[in-house]
């Protein structure tokens, strides 16, 4: 879909469930103006949000700090598994 008015536009992503949850993304498309980017924010507040802005890239910021850690046990398993392994003899 295509607007003709682009600085008009971004993206308000609300985390389910949202009556629970207060984190809501304001995703800053390279063509937002900085006042369509305010009256998100306003709006997120007025909802009784806590907004974060984010540039327009793929994935949520959740998934942004979560991935670390969750796969750090994975990784520290999987140095553990090598290490072992490495010093087993055949």
């Amino acid at each position: 879909m295509e607007t003709g008015r682009p600085d008009k536009v971004c993206g308000i992503h609300f985390f389910n469930p949202a009556p629970v949850m207060t984190l809501v993304e304001i995703v800053r498309p390279i063509t937002a103006s900085p006042e369509t980017m305010a009256a998100a924010l306003a709006f997120a507040e007025t909802c009784g949000k806590e907004p974060v802005e984010v540039k327009d890239q793929a994935g949520f910021i959740v998934n942004a700090l979560l991935f670390p850690i969750s796969t750090t046990p994975f990784a520290s398993s999987s140095r553990a598994w090598r290490a072992k392994r490495a010093s087993t003899p055949p």
